[in-house]
């Protein structure tokens, strides 16, 4: 008896020992699942939001990220500052955003699945590259449109009707690139700078609740004469040119010239003819010389557009140094810092810089691709120069005052 007694409170303790030890495994368990999982489910509240906000007013959107490492991104700075972007805030999110385009070995639509589950879309810009003609934007288009987080389209016009606003709008936005909810459209449109009046139609009618911004691309205004005079020479005396080309006679010092009129432009059959009046000054009426006087156009821009959501690139600086002026337009626009010295490589020349970004192999050149660009300058009369850099040093120091930014080629 006693040893059944004993036998029988034995076992009944280990029963009780089990059950304790599978109370307390169970604790932990549960513990441990609870640590594992997030208080809220961060994917959910992005994807809520997603569904939510406007895609064609949002510059930028949280997307699940990857690894730890890719959530650095940059936030767009405040509304204030002194037109180069401000302060740039740093918060955690994704770096990594997908494109609606595959760029390898050529740049192609994704197909019609990808486009949906990625919801790509024509968005309108949340930035402009308006001019100046002949100054770079070209290159800067080629260059930005290396960014991940920037869809770079040249060209898209945007036609005035105040009578359907909308659909103008709607009109304007089909040219536009694919882009994701994560990036950026970029459009150049270097005309623009030259009607103020469609800036402010676009800016108080078009988009009123848009963030876009503007990028000035300028340089030492003779250069950009010169380059505009051989530009407008050129396509004037192609067979079969996008504009019209007419002729007229005018008898200048006793001898008969011929002027050469394409678009808004009269040409002589030499730069320094073309520019120089009859007395001998600087004609300042001449198209190709009255866009150099930058400080005329910026101002007017100033009374179109808040002056933070304007950026001003020397573009002589920018053809020798593209990394530092494309790190600045990073900060203005707000996106991620990607550009690295090792993305540029000079052409055999030694004169330009061409791209070199391995995952984009569909971008070459410009100079080899494009032959209107990098032209040879010819040598220009010693005596008509030093009349040019006396003609534009007022309006250079003003626009220097105006930016309060240096230019080497303003003195």
């Amino acid at each position: 008896m006693t040893l059944g007694f004993s036998f029988s409170s034995v076992m009944r303790g280990k029963g009780r020992l089990v059950s304790y030890v599978i109370v307390v495994l169970l604790i932990v368990l549960i513990y441990g699942v609870f640590q594992r999982v997030p208080y809220k489910d961060e994917s959910a509240v992005v994807n809520t939001r997603e569904e939510h906000e406007d895609a064609d007013t949002k510059h930028a959107k949280l997307i699940k990220p990857e690894t730890e490492s890719d959530q650095i991104q940059v936030v767009p700075p405040a509304p204030d500052g002194d037109g180069r972007g401000g302060d740039i805030e740093h918060v955690k999110v994704p770096r990594k955003v997908e494109s609606c385009y595959d760029n390898v070995p050529k740049r192609r639509t994704k197909n019609a699945n990808q486009l949906k589950q990625l919801k790509c879309a024509n968005r309108i810009p949340g930035s402009l590259i308006i001019g100046v003609k002949k100054c770079g934007t070209g290159a800067l288009q080629t260059f930005l449109d290396l960014h991940p987080e920037l869809e770079v389209k040249g060209g898209p016009k945007y036609v005035m009707d105040n009578k359907n606003v909308e659909q103008a709008l709607q009109k304007w936005n089909t040219f536009m690139p694919l882009t994701t909810p994560g990036q950026i459209t970029v459009a150049d449109y270097p005309e623009l700078i030259d009607y103020p009046d469609l800036l402010k139609h676009i800016v108080k009618d078009v988009v009123p609740d848009e963030r876009i911004k503007f990028i000035i691309i300028i340089r030492d205004p003779i250069k950009r004469a010169v380059s505009d005079y051989l530009h407008v020479q050129e396509f004037s005396a192609r067979k079969q040119p996008p504009y019209p080309v007419t002729h007229r006679k005018e008898r200048i010092d006793g001898k008969e010239k011929t002027y050469t009129i394409y678009r808004n432009y009269e040409l002589l059959p030499t730069f320094e003819e073309t520019i120089v009046t009859k007395e001998g000054q600087v004609n300042e009426s001449n198209i190709i010389i009255s866009k150099g006087v930058y400080v005329n156009y910026i101002r007017k821009l100033f009374d179109a557009v808040d002056r933070n959501k304007v950026l001003v690139v020397d573009g002589d600086y920018y053809q020798s140094n593209p990394v530092s002026v494309l790190k600045n337009i990073e900060s203005f626009l707000g996106i991620t810092p990607f550009f690295r010295e090792d993305h540029f490589q000079l052409d055999s020349n030694e004169k330009f810089y061409c791209p070199n970004v391995k995952e984009r192999p569909d971008k070459k050149c410009v100079m080899k691709t494009n032959k209107t660009k990098g032209r040879v300058h010819p040598t220009v009369d010693e005596t008509i120069l030093k009349e040019l850099r006396a003609y534009y040093q007022p309006f250079n120091r003003q626009l220097q005052d105006l930016l309060n930014q240096t230019f080497v080629w303003a003195e």
